[in-house]
C-alpha cells in the first residue's frame, strides 16, 4: 500500500482511494498535463511516458501531453537509459527536467503556472540564442567583407 497526502487536509492516505477518510475530500477523474522538458541539447529526444507499466505515448520537448486518469496512478518516464517515477493525481501538472549536473531526469508536480513560466522562460532564453547567433555572423560578415577589400 502507497501513501499520499491528501490535496484538501495534507493527512497521510491510501494512494487508490477515492475519498479521504479524514476529511472527506473527494478525488475526481480528471486529467494529468505533462510537459516535456525544456533545456537545449545538441540532440532533444522525446520522453517515453508510461502509465502503470504501459506505454501510452511519447512527450516531445517543450510539448504538451494529456492523459485521462481517474485516481491516482503512477507514471514512468523514460529518454534513453534515464528514468524516472512519480504517482499523480487527476488535475495535476507535471513538469519533465534534466538535472544538468547528473544528467538525471526529474519529473516534478507543479500546477498549470509553473508549467507555462517555465515553458516562457525557455522561449525568451531561444530568443536570445538566435540574436546572438545573428549578430555574430553579421560581425563575421563585416570582418570577411574588410578583410577582403
Amino acid at each position: 500500500m502507497s501513501l499520499i497526502k491528501c490535496p484538501n487536509c495534507e493527512n497521510e492516505i491510501d494512494s487508490f482511494a477515492s475519498k479521504c477518510p479524514h476529511c472527506g475530500f473527494e478525488r475526481k477523474s480528471g486529467k494529468v498535463t505533462i510537459i516535456g522538458y525544456t533545456e537545449k541539447f545538441a540532440l532533444n529526444p522525446s520522453v517515453s511516458v508510461f502509465k502503470n507499466g504501459v506505454e501510452i505515448g511519447e512527450v516531445e520537448p517543450k510539448g504538451k501531453m494529456e492523459i485521462d486518469v481517474e485516481k491516482v496512478c503512477e507514471l514512468q518516464f523514460k529518454c534513453g537509459l534515464r528514468s524516472t517515477n512519480c504517482f499523480v493525481t487527476p488535475n495535476d501538472w507535471v513538469l519533465l527536467s534534466f538535472n544538468r549536473t547528473t544528467g538525471e531526469l526529474n519529473a516534478t508536480i507543479t500546477d498549470e503556472y509553473h508549467c507555462q513560466n517555465s515553458i516562457s522562460q525557455a522561449e525568451k532564453s531561444d530568443k536570445k540564442r538566435i540574436g546572438c547567433a545573428i549578430i555574430i555572423i553579421i560581425i563575421l560578415l563585416y570582418l570577411a567583407y574588410s578583410y577582403l577589400s
